[in-house]
């Protein structure tokens, strides 16, 4: 079943604010990134945003350390800024 036209406009508004969420936390910690995509594919968990960065290893950590504490921080911003319940958005 397709949501209506405004339920995809919410969503698409939505993935544009977390995606520029994900930006600035991004340069705030000085991490240079050259993209990120915004994927919907078929999970039912939500967005997922990929980061495209020659970073990769400073961005994801010892074990995705980095990468958790990415994912939780920009979760928290998201959920106070948008104020929305915790929607599930992976990177």
């Amino acid at each position: 079943m397709e949501g209506t036209e405004e339920d995809k406009a919410n969503t698409i508004s939505y993935c544009l604010e977390v995606k520029k969420i994900i930006e600035g936390v991004l340069q705030k910690m000085g991490i240079f990134f050259s993209e990120i995509e915004v994927f919907k594919g078929l999970s039912s968990s939500g967005p997922k945003f990929i980061i495209k960065s020659d970073e990769s290893s400073l961005l994801i950590g010892h074990h995705g350390d980095n990468l958790r504490a990415l994912n939780h921080l920009v979760r928290k911003i998201v959920f106070k800024l948008l104020s929305k319940k915790e929607y599930p958005t992976e990177f």
